[in-house]
């Protein structure tokens, strides 16, 4: 998806994307596949455009939260040539990411909060999002997220929770209890809306109490 040839606009260089390219070819492999893949929503957004992670990576705030933070765990030589990358290019500060989060990591706007364990593929996050700590459950107080996870904006998502596969958080919903695989959970207090492809209107806390006397 990198390539060399784009190195040069027109008859000038551009600095910035030269030293990507020598960066980048310092990345290991596997980090490199994954930002490729969490680049492909943004690209994307310009359809009719010649893109690459370079361009990307310019372009949108956001993925730069993202860049950074695929490339936290590089070797001691490429976080040195990180650092000066972000000298170029900075990093937003008003996005937060912390935990293991599994490829095509989409995050539509530069102000949110991830302080979560871990999460599967394609986790989509809104504008405003908060995940954090908050109750302690099973030794942990910041959620696990399964694949294929998608959070409307303002949401706010706090404790040592589960949120299972193919899950959808309604905007502005407030997420303290395990939430289910293949469900639609919205609002505060948050309710279940879709439960495996059926329409119901369960409360969160009922399902999740209903679950625990069974």
């Amino acid at each position: 998806m990198y390539d060399d040839k784009t190195l040069f606009e027109g008859n000038k260089m551009d600095i910035r994307r030269v030293y990507f390219s020598f960066v980048w070819r310092h990345l290991d492999i596997n980090t490199r596949k994954k930002l490729e893949q969490d680049a492909m929503y943004y690209m994307s957004l310009h359809k009719t455009a010649r893109k690459s992670v370079y361009d990307v990576l310019i372009e949108h705030q956001a993925y730069r939260a993202i860049f950074y933070y695929r490339t936290s765990d590089e070797t001691e030589l490429t976080k040195f040539l990180i650092k000066v990358l972000e000298k170029f290019v900075r990093n937003t500060k008003t996005v937060e990411i912390h935990g293991k989060i599994g490829p095509r990591l989409i995050i539509t706007h530069n102000c949110s909060i991830l302080n979560l364990k871990r999460a599967g593929s394609d986790l989509t996050v809104l504008p405003y999002v908060l995940i954090g700590k908050g109750k302690c459950i099973n030794g942990k107080d910041i959620p696990v997220f399964g694949k294929n996870v998608h959070i409307g904006g303002s949401s706010t998502i706090i404790g040592g929770i589960t949120i299972g596969n193919n899950v959808n958080i309604g905007a502005h919903s407030l997420i303290n209890y395990n939430v289910p695989s293949n469900c639609t959970v919205v609002g505060n207090p948050a309710r279940i809306i879709k439960l495996n492809e059926q329409k119901c209107n369960i409360l969160l806390s009922e399902y999740n109490n209903a679950k625990r006397k069974s």
